[in-house]
């Protein structure tokens, strides 16, 4: 009698043992993801943040043509690019990847045509 009660308690047993590895295993999984989704969060609102302040930047510049706009202007621009690519590096799903790959080339666009804008131009502003 003992031996059949061992025989139907030992896969049981086995069985709560391996669920409770799953269930860990599962809580590390969740934990990670909500980990990744707020940093990418954090990330995406920093992102937004410095676009702006690059915008407000660029335009100043253009109006008051002072250099040290385009220092402060390139300081940000770098800022962004960092953040950019530490974006890149919690991002995994192929359709965000592209979206910030296009933005990369059209963020390195924009930074090469600052730096050869003079002040002034009509070139950098909004139509």
């Amino acid at each position: 009698m003992l031996l059949g009660l061992a025989l139907i308690a030992g896969p049981l047993l086995v069985a709560v043992v391996d669920a409770a590895f799953q269930i860990r295993s599962l809580s590390q999984t969740s934990q990670d993801l909500v980990t990744k989704g707020v940093r990418s969060a954090r990330l995406s609102q920093d992102l937004f943040a410095e676009i702006t302040l690059l915008n407000g930047t660029i335009q100043r510049y253009q109006v008051l043509g002072d250099p040290k706009l385009l220092d402060a202007y390139r300081s940000r621009d770098q800022r962004l690019a960092a953040t950019r690519t530490q974006l890149a590096d919690v991002l995994t799903e192929e359709p965000t990847r592209k979206s910030l790959e296009d933005f990369k080339i059209v963020h390195n666009e924009i930074s090469r045509a600052v730096d050869v804008t003079p002040p002034g131009s009509p070139a950098l502003t909004r139509s």
